[in-house]
């Protein structure tokens, strides 16, 4: 819109917004993925117990 307005056209206006959306694909791609970590087994034990009396409380 800026280009149009200003009759001319600059690739930065275009070249700023997709680095933002390609970093922000890898993101997401990255936060999709499931964590598989096994470090602390008796921490994820604990964990799943309590969410398990959370579900037979409510």
């Amino acid at each position: 819109m800026l280009g149009f307005v200003q009759n001319q056209f600059h690739w930065v206006l275009v070249a700023v917004p997709a680095v933002a959306l390609i970093l922000a694909v890898i993101g997401a791609l990255i936060a999709s993925k499931p964590f598989k970590s096994e470090r602390f087994p008796e921490l994820k034990a604990q964990i799943d117990s309590d969410a398990q009396a959370l579900r037979t409380a409510s």
